[in-house]
């Protein structure tokens, strides 16, 4: 399980905890500034627990992008699947720094037609896309099930 899917469960769980003790509360006490009470120690909760996890994964991207730097450079890898179901893969070479891969990151998620990632990878990894994969990497799921005979449906 991912970064991402884990704090999204941890803030499910919190919300459900947090929605108990609402009801508790006022259940037992009819009064409005409980509830105002109730809604703001809610916000508090999720805006910490947030903040906390948004912090460790800037910390975490940082020590990664550093394990991976080489000549002041990384390789990133960008995925992306369009409204029409194309899917792209691209390798490219970035400067090497947080703010960089940030940008870059916020960029591609700006102009995404649909689902989207930035994955930092090795220089390995880039060489063998450049040689291997670099002629596959654009998919047309579409034409690819209508080729198949499957004119109606599409298997992903």
């Amino acid at each position: 399980m991912n970064k991402y899917a884990e704090r999204t469960r941890d803030i499910q769980k919190a919300l459900i905890e947090t929605k108990r003790d609402q009801k508790e509360l006022i259940t037992k006490n009819k009064d409005s500034s409980a509830i105002g009470g109730l809604i703001r120690l809610f916000r508090d909760q999720i805006r910490r627990r947030t903040s906390q996890d948004l912090l460790a994964e800037r910390m975490e991207t940082k020590r990664l992008i550093q394990s991976l730097e080489s000549d002041g450079s990384v390789w990133v890898e960008i995925w992306g699947m369009s409204c029409d179901l194309v899917e792209s893969t691209s390798v490219h070479e970035i400067p090497s720094g947080y703010y960089h891969f940030k940008k870059l990151q916020d960029e591609v998620r700006d102009n995404a037609e649909g689902r989207c990632s930035v994955r930092l990878i090795s220089s390995d990894e880039a060489k063998f896309f450049e040689m291997y994969e670099k002629d596959n990497s654009y998919k047309d799921h579409i034409a690819e099930a209508f080729d198949n005979g499957n004119g109606t449906r599409v298997l992903l």
